[in-house]
């Protein structure tokens, strides 16, 4: 998807509020399945807004692991440990109707993993807007 302007601000704002709800449902003590969609959305918007930034476009798909490797096609330095946010995707779609049974991650690993790339993301897009 060809982005606007501004398209690399808005993705990076909906994924720290995903990241936000995320936060929210684990101290609640709320469902793993809700927590892991809220950090793989995270870390997929993250991923897109740095795609947006520097390539100007990204492509509509919930697999974190295809975004890992067209940020590494665009020779972008990613943190090694956001390699393992890939286990997230499963929780962006068969997993949110009940269906299929995602490899279970550890709540605070989700947390982490999104946390740290957004982190990233905001890293990238603002370097890059300076």
């Amino acid at each position: 998807m060809s982005t606007e302007p501004d398209q690399p601000a808005k993705l990076l704002v909906l994924a720290q509020e995903d990241l936000a709800v995320a936060r929210l449902i684990d101290r609640e003590g709320l469902s793993p399945v809700a927590l892991g969609f809220h950090c793989q959305q995270a870390v997929e918007k993250a991923l897109k807004a740095v795609l947006a930034a520097r390539e100007g476009s990204f492509p509509f798909t919930h697999d974190i692991e295809a975004l890992i490797e067209l940020c590494e096609r665009a020779h972008l330095e990613l943190p090694a440990e956001i390699q393992a946010a890939e286990r997230l995707s499963p929780y962006a779609g068969a997993a949110r109707y009940g269906l299929g049974d995602p490899a279970t991650v550890a709540p605070a690993d989700a947390i982490r993993w999104a946390a740290l790339t957004v982190r990233w993301a905001e890293a990238q897009t603002t370097s890059r807007s300076n």
